[in-house]
């Protein structure tokens, strides 16, 4: 699949998905749609919000790595209440189980089966669980599952291909690229 769009510095720690990344960008940043501005919100680590006509996507909310905050669901309480949840693996990095039942409140989760797997009953009744190429739509945003893996031998332990996900939005006239962890693959240099 050909990305027909690519979207500037915000994109990068989209597609590049590393705390470094996001961390050396400014933590608001808009994207212009043909149907609205799309504003995204750096939270730390591969977190991150993308807002879009009064609809909140929160991307793998977990607690910040190397700190220990007495409430790691906190940041998150205060940020607005998401309508959409994307879990891109089940590493705790990306994946939190207190924050998401703290704030999945009425929100749609979407989940490859290595999360859904891991998650109590209360929050799989919430989640659509989606593999590597489903589609979906979700508050008329078009989602692709998009493969996210490793491809360097000792590296594919932590991130096989088929077990996590990339996600492709498709928002008014922008594609937007959330890659997860993953190498650079040939699903993504095609």
């Amino acid at each position: 699949m050909r990305i027909a769009t690519t979207i500037a510095v915000a994109a990068t720690a989209l597609v590049i998905g590393g705390a470094a990344y996001a961390a050396a960008l400014p933590s608001d940043d808009t994207i212009p749609t043909d149907s609205g501005t799309i504003a995204l919100h750096a939270i730390h680590h591969a977190a991150l919000t993308l807002t879009w006509n009064g609809t909140v996507i929160l991307v793998d909310p977990a607690p910040p790595q190397g700190k220990a905050p007495a409430d790691p669901t906190a940041e998150y309480k205060a940020l607005p209440a998401p309508n959409l949840i994307l879990l891109t693996h089940d590493h705790g990095d990306h994946f939190n189980v207190p924050i998401l039942e703290a704030v999945s409140g009425g929100a749609t989760i979407l989940a490859p089966r290595e999360v859904v797997d891991k998650m109590p009953d209360d929050l799989k009744a919430k989640t659509r669980t989606m593999a590597n190429g489903d589609t979906t739509t979700v508050d008329g945003i078009a989602i692709e599952a998009f493969p996210m893996y490793n491809t360097t031998p000792d590296r594919q332990k932590f991130h096989p291909k088929g077990g996590g996900n990339g996600y492709i939005l498709t928002i008014g006239d922008k594609k937007i690229y959330i890659a997860g962890d993953t190498e650079e693959t040939p699903d993504m240099k095609a």
